[in-house]
């Protein structure tokens, strides 16, 4: 087999266009599932005149974002509109996966610190920070929880729980956010060479812990 024959084919302008579409509509999909859920109609069967705007389908995929990212959940449609905007304007391959692999490292390192924030305040005794039918798995979601906290999270502030997260153990909680902090800085700024969005983006969420 030549060298000719490993090298993938560039992606054709139809190809560009439909993908462009594709995460264009994933992006405002997503946001709209998220701005319209109600955890309330997982439990019940709401009237036709206040069921989801997107269906079941929104409930869904409103849900699973929550649970997985948290807070970081309201990142995700700028995540897709910028890819999407990257597709429109045709900007080179390697170029779209830094734009990827920056947004997804930004993702991240909010999920765990929104995770060690909530942590801290279940610990201290307090309430978490936000409602626990809208974020089940805490405000860093179980991506969060995973790698701080430990599953579920519900359970991580026992002095019984035996499953905290790797960076719980090896950190602790001023090495975690110390890190997490570093991280999602660093990426914001090299995500804005390669973005159409500003860095202050991934900083608006971490803003929203301190609260």
């Amino acid at each position: 087999m030549s060298k000719a024959d490993l090298k993938l084919n560039p992606v054709s302008p139809g190809q560009q266009r439909i993908a462009a579409i594709f995460l264009s509509l994933s992006g405002l999909f997503s946001l709209i599932a998220l701005v319209d859920y109600n955890p309330e109609y997982l439990h019940s069967s709401p009237t036709l005149n206040n069921s989801p705007v997107l269906g079941k389908t929104g409930l869904f995929l409103a849900r699973s974002f929550y649970g997985w990212f948290g807070i970081s959940s309201w990142l995700l449609p700028l995540f897709f509109i910028n890819l999407s905007i990257h597709f429109f304007r045709k900007t080179p391959s390697r170029q779209r996966i830094l734009q990827i692999l920056s947004s997804l490292g930004c993702i991240f390192s909010v999920c765990v610190l929104a995770n060690v924030r909530d942590f801290s305040s279940l610990f201290s005794g307090n309430s978490s920070l936000f409602q626990n039918s809208l974020f089940e798995h805490g405000a860093g979601g179980s991506l969060g929880a995973i790698f701080y906290s430990g599953m579920p999270f519900a359970e991580s502030v026992s002095d019984e729980f035996s499953s905290p997260g790797i960076m719980r153990v090896w950190l602790g909680n001023v090495g975690t956010v110390i890190l997490s902090l570093f991280n999602t800085v660093i990426l914001s700024f090299k995500n804005s060479s390669i973005s159409v969005t500003s860095p202050s983006t991934a900083l608006m969420s971490i803003s929203m812990l301190t609260v």
